[in-house]
């Protein structure tokens, strides 16, 4: 059976995290090997071209911006797609801009394998190609070896066609998977409960506004527009950078994918690697034109910023996942018990079954499976309070709304660890002692110790409360 899910079928993802798992063992490393690669490669790529166009300096400052950046440092070692996709579209026009620079055709190549690699990680931002399409037109040159890009994409998304007619008889079984999300209502269904972000200024607003993933490289990146070198093959690097970076914010802000309603492409904070690499090039020219001295401060203030905010980022993780952790112990500790959760704990489970096979497995049911299951016998339910409104359809998400029959056992004890969480408690207790900045101690308090999870105890007959509609 093959999953109508899209998201389903990244195998630019999940071939290379199974390969990694066979290399590794299948534990949590192996499942985030491949992602902690694509990001460290991207900071080499991004370096390393950056030393060849524009000298040491700048490419050293191009690497560091973006390793030590909040967004970057979160995504590396994730199970998601960001990771690598980044890395695969930044690959696609270092090299295209690499070949633009000395001819070389196989540079064109290896950017066509890139950009053919990121339809194998993601489907849906192949329309990220629109800026090489309108390259011609901003830049008023047409060369016949940009047929060995269209060479490499053709044969890497050729074979990906390949692969899905022999999973499922239809080349194009994965468009019409994306085709039919769209139109199931998704677009309509995602505005109407706020999953999908429609408005146009959304990346804007993480580079100048809500800068805790991007500290202050949207600054740098204008300061960077007036720090491009003025002449030579160097301007036209610079122009070609610009038009990486500026061209991929436009069409992953104003980009239409529906006019009835009107659409614009689905914007959440982690798509903003896709373009962070350009504005790294650029932030790092700007540094690199102030004098040495103020520009090793500045770079050295704006690195400890930036693993400051990483820790805190990684609490907030932690914090978050603390009762789920939690949870999945209880459920271990007590194999014969029926035990259900919410969303979280629930998959929580699934997952620490899938990186720990030598431990005892765990059984924890969901939410839905509660609501079905029969009422002639005992049952336990963890409520986490800390996670119970992030899912769409849990049934109860106040404590009020607990029915009477369900009888308190217990509070879990939360398993919140690693450095964020301990500098999170000491900050909240530093700003709660100063005048002026006791407001932010509880925000930084909810960094290091997660809300309550409950359990309860259903004796036999207690009903469960039927499943939420979606929001």
């Amino acid at each position: 059976r093959v999953d109508p899910y899209a998201g389903a079928h990244r195998y630019g993802v999940n071939a290379p995290v199974a390969l990694s798992a066979a290399l590794f063992g299948q534990n949590e490393f192996g499942a985030a090997f491949w992602s902690l690669f694509c990001s460290v490669a991207e900071v080499g790529l991004v370096a390393a071209f950056g030393v060849r166009w524009f000298g040491l300096r700048v490419g050293v400052l191009a690497g560091l911006l973006l390793a030590v950046l909040p967004l970057h440092a979160h995504q590396a070692g994730r199970l998601l797609a960001d990771a690598p996709l980044a890395l695969a579209i930044s690959a696609s026009f270092l090299f295209f801009f690499e070949g633009e620079r000395s001819g070389s055709s196989p540079a064109y190549l290896i950017a066509g394998l890139a950009a053919g690699w990121s339809f194998w990680v993601k489907q849906s931002t192949v329309f990220y190609l629109l800026v090489f399409l309108l390259y011609p037109f901003v830049f008023r040159r047409f060369d016949r070896r940009w047929g060995w890009m269209v060479l490499g994409f053709a044969v890497v998304v050729g074979a990906n066609l390949g692969w899905f007619a022999a999973l499922t008889g239809d080349p194009l079984y994965i468009v019409h998977a994306v085709r039919d999300r769209l139109g199931s209502g998704y677009l309509e269904e995602g505005l109407a409960d706020g999953s999908i972000v429609n408005e146009p200024g959304f990346y804007l607003g993480y580079l100048f506004v809500k800068v805790y993933q991007t500290v202050a490289l949207g600054l740098l990146f204008v300061a960077g527009l007036f720090a491009g070198p003025r002449e030579g093959a160097k301007r036209t690097l610079f122009r070609q950078v610009l038009w990486w970076g500026l061209g991929l914010l436009a069409i992953l802000s104003l980009l239409p994918v529906s006019l009835s309603p009107l659409v614009l492409v689905p914007k959440q904070s982690n798509y903003l690697l896709i373009f962070v690499a350009p504005l790294c090039l650029v932030a790092a020219l700007a540094l690199a034109r102030l004098p040495s001295r103020v520009s090793a401060v500045l770079t050295a203030a704006i690195v400890v910023v930036c693993v400051l905010l990483t820790l805190l980022q990684q609490a907030s993780v932690r914090v978050f996942t603390a009762n789920s952790r939690a949870a999945v112990e209880f459920a271990r500790a007590r194999p014969d018990a029926a035990v259900y959760a919410t969303t979280n704990a629930f998959r929580a489970a699934a997952f620490g079954n899938l990186v720990e096979p030598a431990r005892i497995p765990v059984r924890i049911g969901s939410m839905d499976e509660l609501a079905a299951a029969a009422t002639d016998r005992e049952r336990l339910v963890i409520l986490d309070t800390q996670t119970w409104t992030w899912a769409l359809r849990e049934p109860i998400r106040r404590l009020q709304d607990v029915p009477p029959c369900w009888l308190r056992e217990t509070t879990l004890v939360p398993i919140a660890d690693g450095a964020g969480v301990h500098l999170a408690a000491a900050a909240g207790k530093i700003v709660a002692a100063v005048p002026g900045l006791a407001a932010i101690a509880p925000r930084l308090a909810a960094l290091s110790a997660p809300s309550p999870a409950y359990v309860y105890r259903l004796p036999a007959g207690c009903a469960a409360p039927a499943l939420a509609k979606p929001r």
